[in-house]
């Protein structure tokens, strides 16, 4: 769950972009590899992660990604 300072008034405003991809292939590295982790996970695994983070959840919901 989020603390009352990341959803209090004086918290950042931000803006989501969610883009649906279809993966050819899995690079061994990639630019970002050392400030991301990358993780496969179902989908029931993602919406458990995403538990507490409402907004994410919704676009989760509202992909194509098969249940």
């Amino acid at each position: 769950m989020r603390s009352a300072t990341q959803i209090s008034a004086k918290a950042p405003r931000v803006l989501y972009q969610f883009f649906e991809v279809r993966v050819d292939r899995e690079e061994s590295q990639w630019p970002e590899m050392h400030k991301r982790k990358r993780q496969w996970v179902t989908y029931s695994q993602a919406a458990a992660a995403l538990v507490a983070r409402p907004e994410l959840l919704d676009a989760l919901n509202r992909s194509s990604i098969k249940r």
